[in-house]
C-alpha cells in the first residue's frame, strides 16, 4: 500500500532499473550508430584513396606512354631524314650528270665511259641502264657481274613508263638473291637542251647502308627498330 504521494520501494527500483536499461540501450544505440559511422568513413577514405591512387597510376603511365611514344617517333623521323636525305643524294647526282652531258645522242663509246664514270661515283651504285624513250638500252653496265641482274631489269618498264612523264621513279625495296643485301632501281628522266624527254637514265643502288643506321639507333633498353618499305614489308 502506499498513500500521500509516497512510491512503495520495489517499484521505485522497478522504475530505476528501467530509466537504467533505457539508458543503457540508448548508449549502446549511440555507440552502434557511431561505429557504423566511423567504418562508413573509413571505408569512404579508402574509396577515395583507392581511386584517387589508381587515377595517378593511370595518368602516369599516360604520360609515360606519350613521352616514350613522342621519344620513338623523334628517332624515326631521324632515321627517316637519314634515309631520304641519302636517296635523295643519288638523284641529284644522276641529276647533274645528265645536266653536263648529252648522253643519248652521244656516241656509244661516250655513253659508256659517261655510265662507268657514274658507277664508280659512289660505291652504293651496282647497276646502270641508259634508255631511249621506247626504253631500248643504248649503254648498261654493271659492277657486279658481266650483265644486269633480272630483278633490275624488271623495273626498266615502270621506269621508262614513270620517267616518260616527267617523273623520277622509285622502286619498291628489293633484295638481293646473292647478297640478301636491299635494293631499289632508281630512274630520272633524261631531256635534250630543249627540254624535250629522250629517254632515261635508271641505276640500282644498295641500301646496306640501313643496317648501320638501324644498328646504331637507341630505343630505349630493350627496344627493337626496324625498316619497312610503303607496302610493310620487312627491309
Amino acid at each position: 500500500m502506499c498513500g500521500g504521494g509516497l512510491v512503495a520501494p520495489h517499484m521505485q527500483k522497478d522504475w530505476t532499473r528501467r530509466i537504467m536499461k533505457t539508458k543503457t540501450s540508448h548508449s549502446q544505440i549511440a555507440r552502434s550508430l557511431a561505429a557504423t559511422l566511423a567504418i562508413a568513413f573509413i571505408i569512404l577514405s579508402v574509396v577515395i584513396l583507392l581511386i584517387n591512387g589508381g587515377f595517378a597510376l593511370y595518368t602516369n603511365i599516360k604520360v609515360n606512354q606519350e613521352s616514350v611514344s613522342a621519344q620513338q617517333r623523334l628517332v624515326a623521323v631521324d632515321a627517316s631524314k637519314a634515309v631520304s636525305t641519302f636517296i635523295q643524294e643519288k638523284f641529284n647526282t644522276l641529276e647533274t650528270a645528265v645536266d653536263f652531258a648529252d648522253p643519248i645522242k652521244a656516241s656509244s663509246k661516250e655513253r659508256g665511259i659517261f655510265i662507268d664514270g657514274l658507277l664508280s661515283s659512289h660505291p652504293s651504285f651496282q647497276q646502270f641502264a641508259l634508255l631511249n624513250k621506247p626504253g631500248r638500252s643504248l649503254a648498261d653496265t654493271s659492277g657486279i657481274g658481266g650483265t644486269l641482274s633480272e630483278q633490275f631489269i624488271a623495273y626498266r618498264e615502270d621506269a621508262v613508263a614513270q620517267t616518260s612523264s616527267g617523273s623520277n621513279f622509285i622502286s619498291p625495296v628489293y633484295i638481293d638473291d646473292a647478297t640478301s643485301e636491299p635494293l631499289i632501281a632508281i630512274a630520272i628522266p633524261v631531256r635534250n637542251v630543249f627540254g624535250d624527254i629522250e629517254g632515261s637514265l635508271m641505276a640500282e643502288v644498295n641500301l646496306k647502308f640501313m643496317w648501320s643506321l638501324v644498328d646504331q639507333l637507341n630505343v630505349g633498353e630493350t627496344g627493337y627498330a626496324y625498316v619497312v618499305d610503303n607496302q610493310g614489308s620487312l627491309i
